[in-house]
């Protein structure tokens, strides 16, 4: 096949979309007149446009597959749940044991700043001043 001939089916697509510049059409057209082959390549590249311009897109279908949950994601939502609930309960328990004197009205944390102004009275963070909790009837 010549090099023009290459250069031709090459453009050939642009030309029949009307890509090509006036210089180029007529270049174009003029082999066209005397090439058969590049000829026979520009009527199958309009049977092909042709073909395509009729093809028509599927219709979808207008009932849609229901969305109701599997019953293996609905096995998995109440795993779920269940295993926070435990995790909540345990973690809960477990409150009293890694902080044991939650429970008992701040008296070891009382006696902890007991301990901490004997040994720095007056430090670098100054002086603290330890206030006993009050009972509901007003009294420590």
């Amino acid at each position: 096949m010549p090099t023009e001939c290459s250069h031709i089916r090459e453009r050939l697509s642009a030309y029949l979309d009307g890509e090509t510049e006036a210089r180029e059409t007529e270049r174009i057209r003029q082999h066209l007149e005397v090439c058969p082959e590049c000829r026979g390549e520009l009527a199958a590249l309009e049977r092909l446009s042709a073909a395509l311009t009729n093809l028509r897109a599927p219709v979808p279908p207008l009932r849609l597959p229901s969305l109701r949950p599997r019953r293996a994601a609905r096995w998995q939502a109440l795993s779920l749940a269940a295993s926070l609930i435990l995790g909540l309960a345990t973690g809960s328990g477990l409150t009293g044991l890694l902080y044991p004197g939650s429970g008992n009205g701040g008296q070891r944390e009382l006696a902890a700043l007991e301990d901490i102004m004997e040994l720095d009275a007056g430090g670098s963070l100054g002086s603290l001043e330890l206030v006993a909790p009050e009972d509901e009837d007003g009294t420590s």
